[in-house]
């Protein structure tokens, strides 16, 4: 007899017992199908077994066969009893290709059934020879079925560990004690463990010790109460550091009825820095507006500690280490820093340079002025355009990364806000320059409405100072023309009502010609001073002899000297020898009107001793200074 053709679904000793049938029960055929059911009818799908061995085309049709299957259950007996329950099981006759065969069938799975063909060349199988071939077939129909469902098993297991394996969340499986039965590669990954290194031990324990582990073993307790987890919390790497998860705990029975727990983790720590920095950057947003409002309302008084701690708080926001704001001298000769916040006040620049001469940068200062930002790192210094001269100051300061930008109010270029990175060299993306930019700008307002404040405060000051000074300098003069006045009226009335000497005529006339000279002198100084003060006194420039000047005036003295009665005050004249032809180019009234004044205080305040004027020239040899030092009262210290 030939070998049966074998194939996977049914066992080769199980080919051997129905070979051994065949030739007992002397089987001429024996066909083994698997069919579909479809209620009673029945489709041949699959040829499982054929005895004898031979070619495919000794195989019967499969549309025939079906056909000829569903009249052989619906058509009337032929030959014998059909016994096929109303779920397809048992035995029939079959009338097939001039012959009739014995037919057995048996269900598998819900749709699927096993169909047995046998030709004995007779009219059928009957008695023990049909029990036989029940038994046998019923055994064969059972480990087939066994089979599928084995295959089934290993299927869904296969399948279970490949999801497993290749799931894009990190997971867990662990026993009734929350002991690991179990973990996948993504566990591995996110976690930090070999597989070896966890299995066997408490998950909560492991990934959730100190202060997480009453939530973790809260959360497991709730799933083996049969509840699924799904919550965000913190979990522990191996390495010790913490990070962001979502977490699903989820119960399940496996395929021996032991109670399971898958516990899933989703690495969330962009998402959740994400939403920080959303929040971060709402609230630095409002407080920048808080501040620009509170710069503008505030007390000048305060607007220096409002900049320094909008510094820091800008500086750390953006991850600086250094934050300053640098202005201008008013002859523009050098840079300094007038607001400073460091993280570490070692490295103040303050400290170490607070200011900068322009010359020693200066291409670096214009290209700022130009409206230019510049942002670099240490190995780009004295590389990029403009930069030759800063090497130096990195490494003097200890800069390993800076950005500056120039600040402007209106077109008046104000200096510059910058930002430092010392321990490590740093990129600052366009939103944290934008924010920079912004900042600076908030601030050197504030600083510009400072300084416009306090220039009119000064101004005020000026103004108040200089109307106490026209109020006592008008109390004073009233005194001091009263006073001419007084010689004046009063000769004139002792010439007129009395018969004086012509000596005294003369005498009281040289006193009058004095009095009305001195009155004179006073109205030009208040002439003067209104002109000062509404802007109208403009220098007359001419060439002056100094030697020639100063004796003319230490000769006109001598005579208000004697005029005044003043023989006990000697009047000196001090001038450097060397300077005596001296020739200047200056406003000679002007400075004879200074001298004149000066001479005439120290002349009346001095009633025995000696004034003494004069000049000298100063070191540098580009300034005269002029002097009046007397002997008199002078002036109180307070």
């Amino acid at each position: 007899m030939d070998n049966p053709r074998v194939f996977a679904d049914i066992p080769a000793e199980e080919f051997a017992v129905i070979q051994s049938l065949a030739s007992i029960l002397k089987f001429r055929h024996i066909f083994i199908f698997i069919a579909d059911r479809s209620g009673s009818a029945v489709s041949i799908r699959e040829l499982l077994f054929q005895h004898p061995g031979g070619s495919v085309t000794q195989v019967p049709d499969s549309g025939s066969l079906s056909q000829a299957v569903f009249e052989a259950l619906h058509g009337p007996v032929i030959n014998g009893n059909r016994e096929v329950s109303g779920s397809l099981s048992g035995h029939f006759k079959l009338p097939f290709g001039g012959s009739i065969y014995t037919a057995l069938i048996y269900p598998l799975e819900e749709q699927t059934s096993l169909l047995f063909i046998c030709d004995d060349g007779e009219p059928g199988v009957h008695g023990e020879s049909l029990e036989m071939l029940s038994t046998v077939s019923r055994m064969v129909s059972v480990s087939v079925r066994n089979r599928i469902s084995n295959s089934d098993l290993l299927f869904e297991e296969t399948k279970y560990k490949h999801l497993f394996a290749s799931a894009p969340e990190a997971i867990a499986m662990v026993d009734g004690e929350n002991r690991i039965l179990d973990v996948n590669p993504e566990f591995e990954r996110l976690f930090q463990y070999k597989g070896q290194e966890v299995l066997g031990k408490k998950l909560d324990e492991l990934i959730s010790p100190g202060l997480m582990l009453d939530e973790a073993l809260e959360l497991t307790r709730s799933n083996w109460e049969g509840r699924r987890v799904m919550v965000e919390s913190k979990r522990m790497k191996k390495d010790g550091s913490w990070f962001d998860v979502s977490i699903m705990g989820v119960p399940f029975n496996n395929n021996y009825g032991h109670q399971r727990i898958f516990g899933i983790y989703r690495d969330i720590s962009n998402r959740v820095k994400s939403e920080d920095q959303l929040k971060n950057r709402a609230a630095f947003i409002e407080y920048i507006s808080r501040i620009s409002s509170e710069l503008i309302n505030t007390d000048i008084s305060n607007i220096d500690a409002i900049i320094e701690d909008a510094l820091e708080r800008v500086a750390r926001f953006n991850k600086a280490e250094r934050a300053y704001l640098v202005g201008i001298s008013e002859d523009e000769s050098y840079i300094r820093i007038t607001h400073e916040w460091d993280d570490d006040i070692r490295q103040s620049h303050r400290s170490c340079q607070s200011s900068i001469l322009i010359r020693d940068i200066k291409e670096y200062f214009l290209r700022l002025r130009s409206g230019k930002t510049f942002q670099l790192r240490r190995d780009e210094a004295g590389i990029t355009e403009g930069t030759e001269e800063l090497p130096f100051f990195f490494d003097l300061l200890n800069i390993e990364s800076l950005i500056n930008i120039p600040l402007f109010v209106g077109r008046e270029f104000m200096g510059y806000i910058g930002f430092d990175m010392y321990s490590r060299p740093y990129h600052w993306d366009e939103q944290s320059v934008n924010i920079f930019s912004l900042t600076g700008q908030i601030l050197v307002n504030a600083l510009s409405r400072k300084r416009t404040e306090e220039k009119l405060k000064k101004a005020l000051m000026s103004a108040e100072a200089s109307d106490k000074l026209k109020s006592a300098f008008l109390a004073g003069i009233s005194h001091e023309v009263r006073t001419p006045m007084n010689h004046i009226m009063g000769f004139i009335d002792v010439i007129n009502e009395g018969d004086p000497s012509p000596d005294e005529r003369r005498e009281y006339l040289q006193i009058m010609k004095n009095s009305g000279t001195h009155l004179l002198r006073l109205i030009d100084d208040v002439i003067e001073l209104a002109m000062i003060d509404s802007g109208q006194v403009h220098l007359r420039e001419s060439i002056c002899e100094l030697g020639r000047f100063m004796q003319s005036l230490k000769a006109e003295f001598e005579n208000i000297r004697t005029s005044m009665g003043k023989v006990a005050v000697e009047l000196k004249l001090e001038t450097p020898d060397q300077y005596t032809d001296l020739v200047v180019q200056t406003d000679e009234f002007k400075v004879r009107q200074i001298l004149w004044n000066l001479l005439s205080n120290a002349i009346k305040f001095t009633s025995v001793g000696t004034v003494t004027f004069g000049f000298n020239i100063a070191n540098d040899k580009t300034r005269i200074e002029f002097f009046v030092k007397d002997t008199g009262i002078g002036i109180d210290a307070e």
